[in-house]
């Protein structure tokens, strides 16, 4: 069965903390589960990256929730794709705090004309692929 693999980004809302960020993932770890959804959040401080991976109509549910969760705005899909292997399979959703790739994401959203090079949403998804207490998926 192909998977449908959705990454996008958005700014966090100001009032978003870790604390919340922690909460988000707390809940999206049991609801995906339930819906078989893998993925992982990435959370820079300022902005937010996702990978949703699972049945297609689960996917775009889930994306159409999302796009209407007030904790960000300006949401952007910048990969949308089909998959036989999903690269998240151990994370019902991963998290993964990343101060330090602020600039890429930011990089990513301020680029309106949608021509940035795949090169940079790959290194995106591959450092959203380890994490500093989990080591590399």
């Amino acid at each position: 069965m192909p998977i449908r693999q959705l990454l996008y980004i958005s700014r966090a809302a100001p009032s978003v903390d870790a604390s919340d960020v922690a909460q988000i993932a707390a809940l999206s770890r049991r609801d995906n589960y339930r819906r078989d959804v893998t993925g992982c959040l990435l959370y820079t401080g300022s902005a937010f990256a996702q990978v949703l991976e699972g049945r297609p109509d689960d996917v775009e549910a889930l994306a159409l929730k999302l796009r209407r969760d007030p904790r960000h705005f300006d949401f952007r899909v910048v990969r949308d794709t089909t998959v036989q292997l999903r690269a998240y399979s151990n994370w019902s959703m991963g998290c993964v705090l990343r101060p330090d790739l602020a600039d890429e994401v930011q990089a990513i959203l301020d680029d309106d004309t949608g021509t940035r090079s795949p090169t940079d949403v790959d290194r995106l998804l591959a450092e959203m692929r380890t994490d500093t207490v989990f080591g590399e998926l």
